[in-house]
């Protein structure tokens, strides 16, 4: 186990806490925010552009 952890083991513990606690967070913060946008508004987008190309 000594091998495993290195010279200093608290700060190699450390370091792996950090890091999960960095993935943990990364998780939170994009689950927060939406990845895709809503229907509605990209259905709002579409009639926009066809009306802009229906001017002829």
């Amino acid at each position: 186990m000594r091998q495993l952890l290195g010279k200093f083991p608290g700060k190699t513990i450390h370091i792996f806490g950090v890091a999960i606690g960095g993935f943990w967070l990364t998780g939170v913060v994009l689950n927060f925010f939406p990845l895709e946008p809503k229907q509605s508004i990209n259905r709002d987008v579409q009639e926009d552009i066809s009306v802009l190309y229906d001017n002829n």
